[in-house]
């Protein structure tokens, strides 16, 4: 049976990297944003009008929308997938016949989730194993993770393990991730980050659109609007945007105080 609380407790882990975020930089709210035509004369991508959605409607056609993406600057950005080994064999499949078909892993896209595997042409990194061993010794979630990992190193599968111990440990993989995918910006020259769920569908013409009316060079971190009390941050399941000088904020800010940051994570109540 469903727990009804999950939805509020998959928020928790977003709203701690929101309030992280926020305690930095300003959220980007939409009513900042410049008009269609400001973008037009500041030299915005000018999309197909004919066929704005070429990416879904040419799959099957003569044009390639691989090239289309690559033309109107898809490289810009790197996304960055937020998955569970539970959940990943049923969720992953269909971004890989997607959206990433037309990227390179680890240079245009990378998964993270809580056990590090090779899934198709993509290398999925743990994200959980860069908690500090002070935390993972001091905390009852690490039980679940530890205990998956022997299961599958014994030939179990992970989604025998499904259940509220791995949304439990959810939580510890928004920080660690979001600092770790600066090394688009350091080594893959990328202006914007795009982190994603697993059940997130990404419309790529859509972004670059939105993409090209933000400056990249401001710290920007933009998304659906959440408010839980008194923080404000973007909503996880809709996509979070985040340019380089932000992700670089956020990272040096974790690494600087990863113990207070893990400390704040573990006292969420799940």
């Amino acid at each position: 049976m469903t727990d009804p609380l999950l939805p509020s407790r998959q928020l928790q882990g977003v709203a701690l990297a929101g309030a992280l975020v926020l305690i930095i930089l300003r959220f980007h709210h939409p009513s900042g944003w410049p008009s269609t035509q400001q973008c037009e004369a500041q030299g915005a991508i000018d999309f197909d009008k004919e066929d704005p959605d070429g990416f879904t409607t040419r799959t099957r056609g003569r044009k390639d929308p691989c090239t289309k993406l690559k033309q109107v600057g898809i490289s810009k950005i790197a996304f960055v997938l937020k998955t569970g080994a539970t959940e990943i064999q049923d969720k992953l499949p269909i971004h890989l016949l997607s959206l990433f078909a037309c990227l390179r892993p680890d240079i245009d896209y990378v998964i993270y989730s809580d056990l590090a595997q090779r899934i198709g042409p993509a290398e999925v990194k743990d994200a959980v194993a860069l908690v500090s061993d002070t935390a993972h010794g001091a905390n009852p979630e690490f039980r679940h993770y530890d205990a998956m990992k022997e299961h599958v190193q014994r030939g179990g599968d992970a989604k025998e393990m499904a259940g509220e111990a791995a949304w439990h440990l959810d939580k510890w993989k928004f920080l660690p991730m979001i600092s770790e995918s600066y090394h688009f910006f350091a080594e893959q020259d990328k202006q914007w980050v795009f982190f994603m769920e697993a059940d997130t569908y990404a419309s790529p013409y859509n972004l670059l659109q939105w993409i090209s009316r933000l400056d990249p060079h401001q710290p920007l971190y933009a998304g659906a609007q959440v408010v839980i009390g008194e923080t404000e941050f973007a909503h996880g399941g809709s996509g979070i945007l985040m340019s380089g000088p932000a992700v670089l904020a956020l990272r040096n800010e974790y690494l600087a105080n990863q113990n207070h940051w893990e400390d704040v994570i573990a006292a969420e109540v799940n």
